[in-house]
């Protein structure tokens, strides 16, 4: 791929990195104090999800009429909504980090762990 085809975020990360805007994976971790909570990852930080949740806009999430799925210890209710809320969370996370929404970083890094201070 080429490099300038690439997303661009906000948050720093090497391109060798396995997890660039463009990998948005799901999956849960556990905080300082023990809790499970459902994340992504870009670069070197995991993304509570939960904290950003009233960000997603989209027709899916706005179907839920404000229930914070991500704000359990799995993602089982996630997965189970279907592949267009997964591309739906995808594109809105993607959109959030992006660099044209550097405007936003500073809301947005409240959401952001190093991934050195979870346990995944």
């Amino acid at each position: 791929m080429d490099s300038t085809s690439l997303l661009q975020s906000f948050i720093d990360y090497d391109q060798s990195t396995h997890f660039p805007l463009e990998n948005i994976p799901f999956g849960c971790f556990k905080n300082q104090a023990g809790e499970t909570q459902c994340c992504t990852r870009i670069g070197d930080f995991v993304i509570n999800l939960a904290d950003i949740f009233a960000m997603f806009d989209g027709p899916c999430f706005k179907s839920l009429s404000g229930k914070n799925i991500f704000k359990m210890n799995t993602l089982n209710e996630f997965a189970s909504l279907g592949k267009t809320f997964r591309i739906e969370a995808r594109e809105t996370i993607q959109k959030l980090y992006a660099k044209a929404n550097e405007g936003n970083k500073d809301a947005l890094m409240a959401a952001a762990i190093p991934v050195g201070e979870v346990e995944m």
